[in-house]
């Protein structure tokens, strides 16, 4: 399986993407010819020109003819629209509505509006459909089947909007890592040892959130290409590029892990305070925690509360045990789990986009299960109005196409 990493810990846009991407060996006329299919009445062009940030080698890509970088406050159903309506291939489609509708469903949030009637400023403007697009394609292009990627640079400083001036990271940024539960990044610093201002756009944070895992990526039999993305801006003392490393997934065996069993057996607690318990042994750190009704000596009934974790949360879950239950004892004992390869995938379904969990038995191996996140399902049952398990259904099938 080819794939790809990028590495933001300077920062990310729409623009260092499509840059890194072409540095790595993407045809830039095959995404140029995505776009045009998008604005067939506009002679939009993607011109890569080679420029250096920080003493580093790097392409930067301008947008150039057609674009009213200014124009917003657009109706997100109209860019939905004119992605729906160009003659792009199915998978193109999907990933860029997906990509869209994440955006509008952050927007939404951070604006106390409905996604379905929500218009976007900044994000309205040709340029955004411009770099979706040009960089779903250059992905195909590079044959990179699995995206991954660092978690994305805070910093402090103002940018100016069309709703005034706004703190960066800007509102919807930190909405979309929200999101997907993102990781950030502590900012890097210019010569002059301040913060740097925006790092990461709305259109970058978007993209990378929707289509990067923010999970280890997997070893490479070799490194195959390395694109640098530049910004437009030029810092002192700082490189403001992205990085794009590509290359094939070493197949791995199943994974293994030592993990801790820790238990107890209680008879004469509240059953009431069972749930709590659970809620406090799952932000100890238990990977799992489950109970079982058993009968102890003189016939009374009891529980074993059981959590697995990993060994260096033992401590911490034996003490919320003590702590929170009636036992006077816990039982550890060492195990060794076997782990399944799991990815998060965004998909496009007639109901909007949702969260797959995709198994695998081994890196780069064949997917094998395929699971529908629960709030996002339960998301789009509440705005639907259809059965959760009717939702489970739909999300399901859609990805069974999109990804089998």
């Amino acid at each position: 399986m080819r794939i790809a990493w990028l590495q933001c810990a300077n920062g990310v846009s729409g623009d260092m993407l499509l840059g890194a991407l072409v540095d790595a060996g993407a045809p830039v006329d095959q995404m140029n010819e995505a776009i045009d299919r998008v604005f067939p009445d506009e002679a939009i062009r993607l011109t890569p020109t080679e420029t250096f940030r920080a003493g580093i080698r790097a392409t930067h890509i301008k947008v150039e003819g057609g674009i009213n970088a200014s124009a917003g406050h657009t109706p997100l159903t109209d860019l939905v629209g004119r992605v729906e309506s160009a003659n792009l291939p199915s998978s193109v489609v999907q990933r860029a509505v997906a990509i869209l509708r994440r955006i509008g469903e952050a927007e939404a949030r951070v604006h106390g509006a409905s996604a379905e009637t929500v218009k976007l400023a900044e994000l309205g403007a040709a340029d955004t459909l411009v770099d979706i697009v040009g960089t779903i394609v250059g992905l195909d292009e590079l044959g990179i089947e699995s995206l991954y990627s660092t978690g994305l640079p805070l910093a402090t400083g103002r940018v100016t909007t069309h709703h005034g001036v706004l703190p960066v990271p800007a509102p919807g940024v930190l909405e979309l890592m929200r999101l997907v539960g993102a990781p950030s990044l502590p900012p890097p610093m210019n010569e002059d040892g301040q913060q740097t201002g925006e790092l990461v756009t709305p259109t970058g944070a978007a993209i990378v959130t929707a289509l990067a895992s923010f999970d280890p990526p997997p070893s490479m039999n070799a490194i195959e290409a390395v694109g640098y993305g530049a910004g437009t801006k030029d810092p002192k003392g700082r490189a403001n590029i992205v990085t794009l490393v590509v290359g094939e997934a070493t197949e791995q065996p199943i994974q293994t892990r030592q993990m801790a069993m820790i238990e107890t057996t209680i008879d004469d607690m509240n059953p009431e305070v069972y749930d709590y318990v659970r809620e406090r042994l799952m932000a100890a750190g238990a990977r799992d925690v489950w109970l079982e009704n058993v009968q102890m000596k003189k016939g009374r009934p009891g529980v074993v509360v059981s959590a697995i974790a990993p060994e260096p949360e033992k401590d911490a879950i034996v003490r919320e045990l003590l702590r929170e239950t009636t036992t006077l004892g816990v039982r550890v004992t060492s195990v060794t789990r076997y782990e399944a390869v799991r990815e998060l995938v965004l998909i496009q379904t007639p109901l909007g986009p949702a969260s797959v969990k995709i198994k695998r038995l081994a890196t780069g191996g064949e997917i094998v299960g395929i699971a529908p996140e629960y709030e996002d399902c339960r998301q789009l049952a509440e705005q639907s109005s259809m059965p959760l398990s009717r939702v489970y259904d739909i999300v399901r099938r859609a990805a069974e196409d999109s990804l089998l």
